[in-house]
């Protein structure tokens, strides 16, 4: 019986380079910040800067997001990729991820002990603080689903829920622009392939 060996957790890859004072997957820097010095840092700026702030966080993530997805895609089987995802969240301190396909053109995600909703950021607008979540999902979502998603927050843990819970769904073709593109024709190939 041929065993298959697994891609290592997202722990065991990180190189902590004391002298060089970084963290690294790989290529990929990280950085170490304390949850409330950055949710602090959203609720100093005036409401329009705080949301138009959390927006670019979230589509930050989804842009860089993508490229850590592509690299899961290339080391794991699409069975698995999500249950990559969600085990590199949690060893991120990202909460607990659970995704849910349930639903056809689809993508549920809920997540428990978020971070982001641990701190309210915007009494107006409670689930923006989740940005950065919409955008890994978005991310995912868009390979998963095979093009550009919208992703949106149904309940969010700081409005009051015991957890938040999101969807990304494929976004309707623009009439303007024609058919819908996918964001990466070739990972979607990937997808079905089954790699």
């Amino acid at each position: 019986m041929a065993m298959t060996s697994r891609a290592p957790e997202f722990k065991d890859r990180l190189v902590f380079d004391v002298e060089r004072g970084e963290v690294r997957d790989g290529p990929v820097r990280y950085l170490l910040i304390r949850q409330d010095s950055l949710t602090g840092m959203f609720r100093k700026l005036p409401a329009p800067a705080r949301r138009a702030a959390l927006a670019a966080l979230g589509q930050s993530i989804e842009e860089c997001g993508g490229d850590s997805v592509d690299r899961y895609i290339e080391a794991n089987a699409v069975a698995r990729l999500m249950e990559v995802v969600a085990n590199t969240a949690a060893q991120l301190g990202w909460g607990s991820w659970r995704f849910d396909e349930s639903r056809a053109g689809e993508l549920g995600l809920e997540v428990e002990n978020s971070p982001f909703a641990g701190t309210p950021v915007d009494d107006d607008a409670p689930g923006s603080a989740c940005a950065p979540i919409s955008g890994m999902l978005g991310a995912l979502g868009a390979r998963i689903l095979g093009g550009p998603v919208l992703v949106d927050e149904i309940v969010c843990a700081t409005g009051g829920g015991a957890r938040c819970r999101f969807r990304a769904r494929l976004a309707p073709v623009s009439r303007s622009r024609g058919e819908q593109k996918p964001r990466s024709a070739a990972k979607r190939r990937h997808l079905q392939r089954g790699v």
